[in-house]
């Protein structure tokens, strides 16, 4: 019986059959045309290298005959799978149509459809195991059982906190990608579904799916709030060691992260050992850890900084010319930002097609990035410890390579999710209807020396590797 019925139900939300979609190839030309003429690392790091740029084009042509062979429910995938092949996390693919109500309809019809038993569903997870036991969310809990096919789950509600949602409700699916999956979530009432990519991060507590993010109910005492997975916790793992881990830089946690830190204080300054947990951060604000964490790390000895010199630019196309327009213009008139942005803006206007200096000079851009020293300094903890990993991204990586140069640091775990080097994503829409997505872009390169002395080939290196597998937060703590 179980196997009859996940069948099925892998079936209903499985790819509907279908003739190939011809917007899709529109979709696909007008990212590859926004790749290649307003992503600021198409002409750095792509179009001056020939193996590199052999191997865009290899992936183009891939992409287009995939966008070109999908049916509409598959074209999304097609359109990632040639996004995530510009090897930068900066550059991503959401789905967000736009359905007319009898689309809706249809999406709300077969919702009813997808739906299992308490019964079946507790035969299917207890038969297999389900994928990391119980995930949840503000509206509900979810178990991930397997499919009859291999690699094939489904999301299916056991409890539920909003009344959009009932238990045995699917909540999403999962088909096994290499060492990712591919979800479809489907999304509100109307079950509109999304496609994204997800992966277990942080010891399988977190199930990442850019931008939702779920959090597995465990019993273990690390502060860690499965229904609010993404915000900063603080445990006293020993009398020698406090840990703080921060899953994300948004702004949104700004509050949450300087209560953390004022709570607890003294605690961490009794303390030999502060761990940051990093692991599988999102970035947002790399400031939020410089304004909160110095008086712990930011001891006097600091290292040469090891990363290219700041002095960003950006590459002058229309779209991008109307993105720092429309930064200029919320400027008061009176800002002191303002005539920096008319020169930038004067000197992209005069030289289409290249990447522009944000500053006149290097000079200037040094003195405008130059961190001064920290108002205060704590003379404990002794030692800090700052874990990292593959997927610690963005803002988390401005704040290793800058924390790093303390002598009172240590990175440990791997190299970082090269994600730094391109910044300042702003999204732009592609495609309408039903196949409207949002493109996220970096709009600035961080140095006019990259790619030399940069980070997205490598990531940011650690000085202590650790190994998969093994408990990093118990390994760094031993005395």
């Amino acid at each position: 019986m179980r196997v009859v019925l996940v069948a099925a139900l892998i079936t209903l939300l499985g790819v509907r059959a279908g003739h190939a979609d011809p917007g899709c190839v529109a979709v696909f030309e007008e990212i590859r045309a926004a790749v290649e003429t307003d992503y600021v690392g198409f002409p750095i790091a792509i179009a001056s290298d020939a193996s590199r740029l052999q191997q865009y084009h290899a992936d183009v042509a891939i992409g287009r005959a995939a966008a070109a062979s999908a049916s509409p429910t598959q074209c999304s995938v097609a359109l990632q799978r040639f996004v995530e092949s510009v090897d930068d996390p900066h550059v991503f693919l959401l789905e967000r149509p736009i359905l007319t109500e009898t689309e809706s309809a249809a999406h709300r019809a077969g919702a009813e459809r997808m739906r299992l038993s308490r019964r079946v569903m507790a035969r299917a997870a207890a038969a297999r195991g389900g994928l990391e036991g119980v995930w949840a969310t503000p509206e509900f809990d979810v178990v991930i059982v397997p499919g009859a096919r291999r690699g094939v789950f489904a999301a299916v509600v056991s409890a539920s906190r909003n009344e959009t949602w009932a238990p045995g409700d699917i909540a999403g699916r999962f088909v096994r990608d290499g060492a990712y999956w591919r979800a479809t979530l489907y999304q509100g009432a109307d079950r509109v579904p999304m496609r994204v990519r997800a992966a277990l991060q942080r010891d399988a507590q977190m199930l990442h799916m850019p931008p939702t993010t779920w959090g597995r109910r465990t019993d273990a005492a690390n502060g860690f709030d499965p229904e609010r997975p993404r915000s900063p916790s603080f445990v006293l793992i020993s009398n020698r060691v406090a840990l703080l881990t921060i899953p994300s830089f948004s702004p949104e946690h700004r509050e949450t992260l300087a209560g953390l830190l004022m709570e607890h204080d003294q605690a961490i300054r009794a303390r030999e050992l502060l761990i940051l947990d990093l692991r599988g951060n999102e970035g947002g604000s790399s400031t939020i850890g410089f304004q909160l964490l110095e008086p712990y790390y930011g001891a006097l000895q600091l290292e040469p900084f090891d990363g290219p010199r700041p002095h960003p630019g950006a590459i002058s196309s229309p779209r991008m010319l109307r993105h720092y327009s429309a930064m200029r213009d919320q400027l008061p008139a009176d800002s002191d930002a303002r005539p920096i942005f008319e020169g930038f803006i004067a000197r992209m206007e005069e030289a289409p097609g290249t990447v522009v200096p944000f500053f006149d000079n290097a000079d200037i851009s040094a003195s405008f990035y130059t961190r001064g020293a920290p108002q205060a300094v704590h003379e404990a903890p002794p030692r800090v410890a700052i874990l990292v990993d593959r997927h610690s991204v963005s803002a988390a990586e401005a704040f290793v390579i800058e924390a790093r140069r303390s002598s009172r640091v240590t990175i440990y775990g791997e190299p970082t999710g090269r994600s730094i080097d391109y910044q300042n994503v702003a999204m732009f829409t592609v495609g309408e209807g039903p196949l409207r997505h949002f493109l996220g872009l970096p709009t600035m390169a961080s140095s006019d020396e990259l790619p030399a002395r940069g980070f997205n080939r490598t990531g940011v290196p650690v000085d202590v590797a650790l190994q998969t597998g093994t408990d990093w937060v118990a390994t760094v703590a031993a005395p």
